[in-house]
């Protein structure tokens, strides 16, 4: 999931250079949904074979409770861990866009301050209590992926008027600069005599 989010941004940044807002949209959606088809498929994989991966760390003589913990774990985030693909991916797309400060600071806030704030005032570390078992605990990490993803989600959504007019601008800009026709990004007609001119002079 981090290969395809690393690699987001490369595309979406060529599309903003050469002007084509339609093909940002279609990298977006391509992007997320690959992101959640190889998050869900590897996160139900590595859940069904949980045991024989955890025989890698641990030992023969192994303790059932530390095994029983383990799963506990496996099971919060490995069963959610495609939020976190479709956080990063959008966040990597924000920065194709050319906005990096931005979903920085949602992924510091969400990941950073507001798992502090669940452990302090959601789980609890009293024993007894609702809230307290490491199931609870875990699952700020579900949670935060979520929140910095609909940020960043909402913030494209905002932005999309300003990428959609840095786009057309990009395209009149390549366009007039290469002679091409900016309703069909092709040769004009006076270009095209012009061309077979040279080609015929060489």
């Amino acid at each position: 999931m981090y290969s395809i989010s690393t690699a987001t941004p490369a595309f979406i940044s060529a599309n903003v250079g050469r002007g084509f807002y339609k093909n940002i949209k279609k990298i977006e959606i391509i992007s997320l949904v690959t992101v959640v088809i190889v998050g869900v498929v590897l996160g139900c994989a590595s859940l069904t074979f949980s045991h024989q991966l955890l025989q890698i760390y641990m030992s023969a003589n192994y303790d059932s409770e530390v095994v029983k913990y383990a799963i506990e774990r496996m099971t919060v985030i490995l069963l959610t861990y495609f939020l976190c693909g479709l956080m990063d991916t959008q966040c990597d797309i924000l920065r194709g866009l050319g906005y990096s400060f931005i979903p920085t600071i949602y992924s510091f806030v969400s990941c950073c301050i507001l798992r502090i704030i669940w452990n302090y005032f959601v789980y609890s570390p009293i024993e007894g209590m609702w809230n307290h078992s490491l199931g609870i605990l875990y699952l700020c990490y579900p949670v935060s992926w979520i929140i910095a993803f609909l940020l960043e989600f909402i913030t494209f959504f905002i932005l999309r008027k300003r990428v959609k007019e840095k786009c057309d601008k990009n395209l009149i800009e390549y366009n007039k600069k290469h002679g091409l026709d900016n309703e069909n990004n092709k040769l004009t007609s006076e270009n095209k005599e012009k061309l077979v001119d040279s080609k015929v002079n060489i």
